[in-house]
């Protein structure tokens, strides 16, 4: 276990930044690994859902944080270039989270909490297939946009204006063999992307988190209810888990006949 629910709940049921070990997590390790025909490894591409936030403010040292930590491990162990995706990390945080340093952040651990974890899996991985074609395709989501807020020119791309005024989510997909891979510009809560993926008639689907651009949090619509930081920081409404389900699990059911 290297991640952790952070939305705190307290008694009179408001809800903040913290650790909360009852709330949903997505502790899936997505692994692609590319091979030379040899055997010998090309790269890796990672993929878990984590809040890279062992350090907190007080530090102001540069650092990868905990899937830095993961990738120069991984990269040392097996002698070739890893790759870091984030997941559907949007309400999960790491379980050694906003400390001070390294040390104090057990942030070393991280190597054993997921790196181990995925050096034994690429170990059982065999080779899927030499003749591999890759697909790739988008569509556009809509969803309400939250009332109220000023929208940036620079971001016109993302949003339209009319008598309710609309987000624009682009949603990329990359289809490798049984392999799906679907990726937008969110900080997506996990429960949406697990959704997704048990939806998918795909053997493997992996989100992939802050891509093309970021436009904030996507929450649950019980995560709108229940409130807190990012419903409150989030351009969307309780409609975009609704839409945005609906709309990727449909793309993604119609790529297989």
């Amino acid at each position: 276990m290297a991640n952790i629910n952070r939305r705190a709940k307290d008694v009179d049921g408001s809800v903040s930044l913290g650790l909360n070990p009852d709330g949903p997590t997505d502790r899936q390790m997505g692994i692609i690994r590319l091979d030379r025909p040899d055997g010998s490894p090309i790269g890796v591409v990672v993929n878990y859902a984590m809040h890279g936030t062992v350090l907190g403010p007080s530090n102001l040292d540069i650092s990868g944080d905990a899937p830095g930590t993961v990738s120069a491990y991984l990269e040392q162990k097996i002698g070739a270039p890893v790759l870091y995706v984030n997941g559907a990390a949007g309400n999960l945080a790491p379980i050694y989270s906003v400390y001070p340093d390294a040390e104090s952040g057990h942030l070393s651990q991280f190597r054993v909490l997921i790196g181990d974890r995925l050096l034994e899996a690429l170990r059982s991985l065999s080779a899927t297939s030499t003749d591999v074609t890759l697909w790739t395709g988008e569509t556009i989501v809509e969803t309400p946009r939250r009332a109220g807020l000023i929208w940036p020119e620079e971001l016109s791309a993302f949003s339209h204006e009319g008598q309710k005024p609309m987000m624009r989510l682009p949603i990329r997909f990359l289809k490798i063999g049984e392999t799906i891979i679907w990726s937008a510009p969110l900080e997506l809560f996990c429960e949406i992307g697990i959704a997704i993926r048990n939806r998918s008639p795909f053997t493997h689907t992996f989100y992939f988190g802050y891509t093309g651009g970021w436009l904030g949090y996507l929450p649950t619509k019980d995560g709108f209810e229940e409130g807190g930081y990012e419903p409150k920081t989030s351009p969307f409404t309780e409609r975009a888990e609704q839409d945005l389900l609906a709309n990727v699990t449909t793309y993604i059911q119609g790529l297989k006949p």
